[in-house]
Parts: structure tokens; C-alpha cells; sequence
């Protein structure tokens, strides 16, 4: 694993094969953790997911976050509440695409919904013929507004999108 020279970060190291990764090396995870006492945790969900069950099993649970901020795939219904469980911490989703320059479109807020990061982005939701739509479903399209090195303009991710008109409560 590596720290930041002011303690602000702790990232662990990847593995070849999740699957066998070894117990001293999830024991070794859990120690960290418990060490750093993360408030914030910005994971892989099934990476996070195996670690977690992993831990738990050698009798070492990961102790409990602030939150638990999902990226890098999509976080399903039974994955969320098993790391909700697993990390005994709220579980957030964060809408990104490697594309993008590594930046998130939007986040999950406390509520449920996805809030656009417009600092980040402009995100449209397209029709078939690339007309923007103000509702119903279409297809997402980005244009990055933080990444000043290789902008995209009007990116279609792959992903279909439609806005909400319900007030959050966040």
C-alpha cells in the first residue's frame, strides 16, 4: 500500500488474481485500515465486496467509514447492501467514465438520486437523431468542462439516462 506524505490518502495495491490473494495479505489490508481509519473510502465495489468477506471471515471486519463511495462499475442492489453490511457504512454511488479523464459526472447523494457534477461536466440526455430531450430516456452525452488537456465534447458514453422533475431533498 502506499500513504500521502501528509497521511490524507492510503491506496492498496492491486492484485493480479483477487481470488487468491492470500489471508495474510487481507489480514494485512484489515491492519491498515484499522490503522488509517478511513473516512471516506473510494472503491471498486467488488473489489471492496471480496476484501470485506474476506476480513470478516478471519475474524477481522473492516471498521466503519464515513461513507463508502462506489466507482469504476456499476454498484447493483445486492452489492450495495452487502458492503453496506460488510463496512457498516452508507454506501454512495459515483457516475464516472474512465474516458472522461478519470473526473465524476455526478455522485449519489444521501436521497438516492444523482447529482451532475457541474462544476466537472455538461451532461445531456440525447435522442436517437442527438436532440437533447427533457424527458424520457436517451442516451447520455458528456462534454468535460475540468479536463483542460483533452477535452470531450458531446461524448457519448454508452449509457441511457433521463432527468428527473422530483424535487431532492438533499
Amino acid at each position: 500500500s502506499r500513504r500521502s506524505p501528509n497521511g490524507a490518502w492510503l491506496q492498496f495495491n492491486s492484485t493480479d488474481d483477487l481470488f487468491s490473494i492470500s489471508d495474510d495479505r487481507v489480514s494485512n489490508i484489515a491492519t491498515e485500515w484499522a490503522d488509517f481509519r478511513p473516512e471516506v473510502v473510494m472503491v471498486e465495489p467488488f473489489y471492496l465486496h471480496w476484501i470485506a468477506l474476506r476480513a470478516e471471515a478471519l475474524g477481522r471486519p473492516l471498521g466503519p467509514p464515513r461513507v463508502v463511495v462506489s466507482g469504476y462499475q456499476l454498484l447493483g442492489l445486492a452489492q450495495r447492501r452487502a458492503l453496506e453490511r460488510l463496512t457498516n457504512a452508507p454506501v454512495r454511488d459515483l457516475y464516472g467514465a474512465t474516458d472522461l479523464g478519470g473526473g465524476g459526472a455526478a455522485i449519489e447523494c444521501s436521497s438516492g438520486r444523482c447529482h451532475v457534477r457541474c462544476d466537472h461536466v455538461l451532461l445531456e440526455i440525447l435522442d436517437s437523431d442527438g436532440r437533447p430531450l427533457t424527458s424520457g430516456v436517451g442516451h447520455a452525452a458528456i462534454t468535460t468542462l475540468a479536463n483542460r488537456v483533452a477535452p470531450l465534447m458531446r461524448y457519448l458514453v454508452g449509457d441511457l439516462a433521463e432527468w428527473t422533475t422530483e424535487e431532492c431533498d438533499c
